[in-house]
């Protein structure tokens, strides 16, 4: 009987609930590199749908369209195979399906990663590193790092970690709703 007085407890309040469990796995844990991320198959994924559908013929107009393709195409496969595992796991059982939603969040958000990149690189600045604090840079941004100076590594930092926090972190917290049957799809 209390079992069950928890589960709903925790059904009750998920949207509170699985967002907290993840940042807090995510606290203890941090965020594993490993080429088997799920973030890390996604590149991978974009970079063989760029490889099949560029060619360096093509111009730009078509390259914009052959993005907007790959974009949607990578979109709908995570959706529907993070779906395929949330319906799995409710198959299975509600506490399985609820502990697949706080490690799908998990996987999605990276508050300690991004706090210690932005850390590191901020000591190296300190220690007028440059030269290692543009190579750390270069880990967390899509631009060449090269050529900044001190004050455009600050400012790539706090740019990258401040787009990264709102675009893994609360978008993924947002985004997670529509498989939760009391979350914003039925307000």
């Amino acid at each position: 009987m209390e079992h069950l007085t928890i589960l709903h407890w925790f059904t009750k309040y998920s949207f509170v609930c699985i967002p907290v469990l993840a940042f807090l796995l995510d606290l203890l844990i941090g965020d594993p590199n490993s080429k088997y991320h799920p973030v890390a198959i996604i590149g991978r994924i974009i970079s063989f749908f760029e490889a099949v559908l560029y060619k360096d013929t093509d111009n730009d107009t078509k390259k914009l369209w052959y993005g907007g393709i790959a974009v949607g195409l990578i979109l709908v496969s995570v959706y529907i195979i993070v779906s395929l595992i949330l319906w799995l796991g409710g198959v299975v059982d509600e506490w399985v399906e609820y502990a697949l939603e706080v490690i799908i969040l998990y996987i999605a958000i990276s508050p300690r990663s991004l706090a210690g990149a932005g850390f590191t690189i901020s000591q190296l600045i300190k220690q007028d590193n440059i030269v290692e604090a543009r190579k750390r840079l270069s880990w967390i941004v899509g631009r060449d790092t090269e050529e900044l100076d001190e004050s455009e590594i600050t400012r790539a930092t706090v740019e990258t970690i401040a787009e990264n926090t709102v675009d893994g972190n609360y978008c993924s917290v947002i985004l997670l709703y529509p498989w939760r049957s009391n979350g914003c799809n039925s307000i």
